[in-house]
């Protein structure tokens, strides 16, 4: 009997432990700890509600944004009625290329799926790989995806997305974004990763914002 006591208690311990290591329940998400706010309830809109809206800030180099693409296009697929928006950050010139390249397809009919295989392309690249190999090697994949070189080297290395790259800077520094991938709900408030224990969890943080 002491024997049994003695298992069953430890059983109890572990679950506990598990317990603590879960991701709060959505009740009890709080300001300051699991998401900021960056503009004021008072700024909303006094005539209409805003369309509900999540904005993500990604690399497409990025480990953590290539594992939380499929998750959030799964989500995606289950909120029809939610706007989402992609912010690609720019930090260096490795993100300002990467981040061009996503302003080069973003309008195409089939962004959808360019935009997941960008992902799994630029993740082929090694940290070795210059920014000229890469420049080459992107113009000639999308060569392959029906871009025409001489529109994707236009758009690589011309002016062409000078102002969306200082709107995107401007958004970084106005969200305090210093990780990827970064989710902001409803231009206000902004997910804290760091409070969470997976990255899937971003968007249960998400779902209770947009319920707010």
């Amino acid at each position: 009997m002491k024997i049994t006591a003695k298992i069953f208690i430890l059983l109890l311990s572990g679950l506990a432990l598990t317990a603590c290591e879960k991701t709060p329940p959505k009740a009890s998400f709080q300001e300051g700890v699991n998401y900021e706010t960056f503009i004021s309830a008072d700024q909303r809109s006094t005539t209409a509600e805003p369309t509900p809206t999540v904005t993500e800030f990604f690399w497409y180099g990025c480990s953590h944004c290539q594992s939380f693409a499929p998750v959030l296009k799964q989500w995606i697929g289950k909120h029809p009625t939610i706007t989402v928006e992609y912010v690609p950050i720019v930090w260096n010139e490795k993100t300002e290329l990467h981040a061009k390249l996503f302003f080069l397809i973003k309008d195409k009919p089939n962004f959808a799926e360019l935009h997941e295989q960008m992902f799994t392309f630029i993740a082929e690249f090694d940290r070795t790989s210059t920014l000229g190999e890469q420049k080459v090697a992107i113009i000639r994949q999308l060569n392959e995806l029906g871009i025409q070189p001489i529109e994707a080297a236009d758009a690589i290395d011309g002016e062409v997305y000078t102002t969306a790259l200082a709107n995107v800077l401007q958004q970084i520094k106005n969200y305090k974004v210093t990780g990827v991938p970064t989710v902001v709900v409803n231009h206000r408030y902004k997910v804290v990763n760091k409070s969470l224990k997976k990255t899937e969890d971003i968007l249960l943080v998400a779902e209770y914002l947009l319920e707010k």
